[in-house]
């Protein structure tokens, strides 16, 4: 599966614009770095690529893994695909895991 790497507290010259993220998709590019929060949804996943939340420190997220989360590593919540990922996010819901 393809991927979007959104850098959440970080930025680097590879980050693209919401536009360009949109292009990128469009044309299928492998991997897409981007600031842009609003790829942090389900309906990426539709479109074949998984996304994954990047802070500077190495910690992480990964969308499609909140959807298996049977040990409650990212949130004690069971995530479904209806939910808003982006808000939860936003909110402090999830645990970010460790680079380790």
């Amino acid at each position: 599966m393809k991927k979007i790497i959104i850098q959440f507290d970080y930025s680097n010259d590879k980050s693209l614009s919401y536009m360009e993220v949109l292009r990128n998709i469009e044309i299928q590019t492998p991997i897409i770095y981007t600031n842009c929060l609003d790829f942090f949804s389900f309906s990426s996943l539709d479109k074949g690529y998984d996304v994954q939340v990047e802070k500077s420190n190495g910690d992480y997220i990964v969308l499609s893994e909140l959807l298996q989360d049977e040990d409650n590593l990212y949130t004690r919540r069971h995530i479904r695909k209806g939910h808003d990922a982006r808000k939860l996010l936003l909110s402090n819901e999830f645990n970010f895991k460790s680079k380790a």
